[in-house]
This record gives structure tokens, C-alpha cells and sequence, in this order.
């Protein structure tokens, strides 16, 4: 009854995440960027793979050190295509990633 009352849609991965125990938030407030990932990784350790999470975990870690490193404080404002052109720079050039076939 709170969904709808709060025009909450009711989806098959909500209904699974509250089967598994993990309250939902009826009444959101205005996660920032960190918390909001997070609650992802924390979503996402109910349904999916190990190396699924792992490579979720390691996504946070590039993001953070991305944002220590340069600066560009990561909001969901903030994404955007300054922000894919900054963090491919840091990732290609700074980080030196670039892959077999660069």
C-alpha cells in the first residue's frame, strides 16, 4: 500500500529485494551519488554473481580514486560528458589503461 501511495512502481526486482529482507524506502530522500552506490552494491549482493559484485566493488574503487586524483567531485549531476572525457583521460593517459589493442 505504501507504493502506490507514494506512486512507488512495483517491479519484479523491488518485490525480490523485499523478499530478501531488505526494507524498502517508501518516502526516498535525496541520496548523494556514494550513498545511492552503496545501496547498489548492497541491492546487488542479494541476486547477483561473485565476480558480478567484484567487478562492481573494483567500478567504486576506479570512482573513488577518480575523484581523489582529479578533483571532479561525482554527483548525478556531475555525469555527464565532461565527466566521460575526464575519466577516460585519467583512466587512458593518468592510469595508463589502455589495453592490449591501444
Amino acid at each position: 500500500m505504501e507504493c502506490r501511495q507514494n506512486k512507488i512502481e512495483i517491479t519484479p526486482g523491488l518485490v525480490k529485494v523485499f523478499l530478501n529482507g531488505v526494507k524498502v524506502d517508501s518516502n526516498p530522500t535525496k541520496k548523494d551519488f556514494w550513498e545511492a552506490y552503496d545501496e547498489y552494491l548492497k541491492i546487488g549482493e542479494l541476486e547477483k554473481a561473485a565476480n558480478t559484485i567484484r567487478n562492481r566493488l573494483t567500478i567504486k574503487n576506479k570512482l573513488k580514486d577518480f575523484e581523489t586524483e582529479t578533483g571532479y567531485k561525482m554527483s548525478f549531476e556531475s555525469i555527464n560528458l565532461v565527466f566521460n572525457d575526464k575519466l577516460k583521460e585519467w583512466m587512458l593517459i593518468t592510469r595508463d589503461h589502455q589495453g592490449k589493442d591501444a
